[in-house]
């Protein structure tokens, strides 16, 4: 699920890093998106991509039947059965039990495919490599991430003086645990670069806590506060504490409640976090997301708080001062981040703009009768503003590519930052008092390459490239666009070797996502090549509910239209298959998290239109999603089952519920996590039991729950290639593939 202040300036984000941004180029996990036209293919076809000969032999085990319960409740005068309600309760000894008999299966079975050994082996090289985050500057010194051949986790560095000056180990997580499963979840250096803050996570788990750095001498400061989860860190002018976001101690409030009433505090270096002074907090919903933020010069202190995704408000104060924050945008129809420069507040809004704009104010007079228009609404999505030295640069996304605007602060156009390719800008560092940027670019077939670029001279120098063993030659890429249900444009990117015959029988994976306004851009995936190089065929829908064309297509897929977003990716589905890309037989879908709720409705809905389903760390049951972990954060998006008008949006489409007996569902592969605090798991157990109880004999479902890991985030580099491995043997054998490649 997206994180609330991703509509923000890079500045007020990069100051809080996610390692999520750090290493694009070595993700697992499919987040991705555009790419360039591909050239003619060649007159003869490879043929790989031919269908096997040699078919599968594995036969599907046992199944492991769930007991089942009477209960029924009653929503709105409609009775709704739960005979799976037992399997809630993770921590019961039964549903461990359960679990546990459920994982073996699933081990005994993948285990014994002779391919994935093979693709375990491919994925290792093709991720024993380096890569680099961009680096932030802070002071004199420069921080990033980089990610070292199979280690673990990426390791944090800093250089002094120059970006190119020799670097040294900062933190290195992959000697806080034995088996990598601790974390750097976020870092903030302080603005001289003198101390660092940063949170840890351990085993996947969003809960963090934070400590402080001393970054000359590499030692700790005695200063340790607990209970964090993204805790937004903000350092105030002079470095001397900062500001963070915590929760209530334990016992304070009800024990459903800890993972809501968000607090921001200011700690003073050298105190105890028990002394710590609240500086918001009180007076609003437990659900509001509120996250502190300051602007490039330091003079300002903001505080978002939102309990929407598709707007938030903004409160304002001087940095160090002690007085309350004063309402700057409150009660608008939009998304706002500000920064600010000498006397100029750079206000980005989709407020009467769904695709963003950029407003201005003086610092002295910003109230919104003040604001005037600096660059109006464009074609192109804004995904962030950023101050340099006398300029603005603008990242749009159009047609899901990036673009980099340079303008004037008088909001002159000036010229665009050159790119290689047809994709995607990530990791975009700079500073209001300096005129080097620094960015990553990558795309589907381009590796990830990380740049610094200076505004003034136009000089771009390519600082790192990503290394990777495959002759990238023979394979191609391409943008379709389709028609949804209701005649809406829909874009879609396709992956491929070279040479494909469109004979209707390739094997091929389509992802998906399509919510909280989340954008799946271009962005190369080592992860794919194992994939593709037995043939096989990778498709990315970009689907409404998402970010790509602003918050219009956010609002068109979420709510009382979540089902345009079904629609969107069954559309998808039937494109491919139209085109003899596929057919249903060959034909898996793959989704997480919401996309896990994308993939498990679409499968209820049209269980004839594929072959394999990849469910991964999923919403199922949409009647009680709001009782677990943050899910109460989620009500905007879906609605609230407690409500009667929004109780038949969710009722329509809830996965656990629409299984019918008896019905032939593809053969489908469930993957939770153990330590999932975001996703509780109880979605994946449930509709893993009541879709074995439901779907025909002949038809595969596996469960397969991690251990010591969470929602995704943090996951060790090891548990990501045995994921992908098992993700790929189980389409091997599903579609009759050859399992001794």
């Amino acid at each position: 699920m997206r994180d609330l202040s991703m509509f923000t300036f890079p500045h007020i984000r990069t100051l809080q890093t996610t390692l999520f941004a750090t290493l694009m180029s070595s993700s697992l996990a499919v987040t991705a998106y555009a790419e360039t036209k591909p050239k003619q293919p060649p007159s003869q076809p490879v043929q790989r991509t031919t269908p096997q000969k040699k078919k599968a032999t594995l036969s599907i085990p046992p199944t492991i039947s769930a007991k089942t319960g009477k209960t029924v409740d009653v929503y709105h005068g409609v009775k709704v059965a739960d005979p799976y309600r037992w399997l809630e309760n993770g921590k019961s000894k039964k549903v461990v039990s359960w679990g546990a008999r459920h994982q073996a299966r699933t081990r005994a079975f993948l285990d014994k495919i002779p391919a994935r050994k093979n693709i375990i082996k491919e994925l290792k090289k093709l991720y024993n490599n380096t890569s680099s985050s961009s680096p932030q500057s802070h002071g004199n010194r420069y921080f990033f991430f980089r990610r070292e051949g199979l280690k673990n986790q990426p390791i944090l560095y800093v250089r002094e003086g120059r970006f190119d000056a020799p670097a040294r180990v900062l933190l290195d997580p992959n000697t806080m645990s034995k088996d990598g499963t601790v974390a750097i979840q976020q870092i903030s250096p302080s603005p001289s670069g003198r101390f660092l803050a940063y949170a840890v996570a351990a085993k996947g788990s969003d809960w963090s806590h934070v400590k402080i750095l001393n970054v000359q001498t590499k030692t700790h400061l005695s200063d340790t506060i607990p209970r964090t989860r993204w805790p937004s860190i903000v350092w105030n002018r002079h470095g001397t504490g900062f500001y963070y976001v915590s929760y209530p101690p334990k016992g304070s409030v009800p024990k459903r409640d800890r993972n809501y009433y968000r607090r921001i505090f200011f700690h003073l270096l050298g105190t105890s976090y028990t002394a710590d002074r609240l500086v918001f907090g009180g007076g609003y919903r437990k659900e509001a997301w509120v996250s502190p933020a300051t602007t490039s010069d330091r003079d300002l202190l903001f505080v978002s708080k939102s309990t929407d995704w598709s707007r938030n408000d903004l409160y304002i104060r001087p940095m160090d001062g002690k007085g309350p924050f004063l309402p700057f945008a409150v009660g608008l129809k939009g998304q706002f981040s500000v920064d600010a420069d000498g006397d100029t507040l750079y206000i980005m809004t989709t407020y009467k703009a769904p695709k963003g704009r950029i407003l201005i104010a003086s610092k002295k007079k910003w109230s919104q009768k003040h604001w005037k228009t600096l660059l109006p609404e464009q074609r192109g999505v804004i995904k962030s503003v950023s101050l340099a030295k006398g300029m603005l640069l603008v990242h749009y996304m159009e047609d899901v590519a990036s673009r980099l605007a340079v303008y004037s602060r008088k909001g002159k156009f000036l010229y665009n930052v050159p790119l290689p390719a047809k994709g995607t800008v990530g990791g975009l560092e700079t500073r209001h008092d300096r005129s080097e940027i620094f960015f990553r670019f990558t795309s589907w077939i381009y590796p990830s390459v990380g740049y610094r670029f200076d505004l003034k001279t136009r000089k771009r120098t390519q600082l790192e490239s990503l290394k990777i063993p495959v002759d990238l030659s023979k394979y191609t890429t391409k943008q379709i666009f389709y028609k949804s249900k209701d005649g809406t444009r829909v874009p879609m990117f396709l992956v491929y070797r070279k040479g494909l015959v469109l004979n209707g029988n390739n094997p091929t994976e389509l992802y998906g996502y399509g919510g909280f306004e989340v954008s799946l851009r271009p962005r190369f995936l080592a992860a794919l090549f194992p994939w593709l190089d037995r043939g096989g065929v990778f498709a990315l829908a970009n689907l409404r509910g998402g970010g790509e064309y602003g918050s219009a297509w956010h609002k068109a897929g979420r709510r009382a239209k979540k089902q345009n977003v079904y629609d969107d990716f069954i559309a998808a589905a039937e494109w491919l298959i139209k085109h003899k890309y596929t057919r249903s037989k060959r034909l898996s879908i793959r989704g997480g998290s919401n996309g896990g709720l994308l993939v498990s409705a679409v499968m209820t809905q049209r269980p004839d239109l594929f072959g394999a389903v990849i469910c991964q760390v999923p919403l199922t049951d949409m009647i009680r999603y709001p009782i677990s972990t943050v899910a109460r954060l989620w009500i905007p998006e879906y609605g609230d089952p407690k409500k009667a008008n929004e109780f038949k949006w969710v009722w329509s489409y809830s996965p656990y519920h629409k299984l019918k007996k008896g019905v032939r569902y593809p053969h489908t592969l469930m993957m939770t996590a153990d330590h999932d605090d975001r996703v509780d798991p109880f979605h994946a157990r449930k509709f893993a039991a009541r879709l074995q109880a439901s779907t025909s004999k002949d038809r595969m479902m596996l469960l397969r729950i991690e251990s010591k890991a969470g929602h995704g985030a943090g996951t060790p580099m090891s548990k990501r290639i045995i994921s992908t491995a098992d993700r790929y043997a189980f389409l091997m054998w599903a579609f009759g593939m050859n399992l001794q490649k």
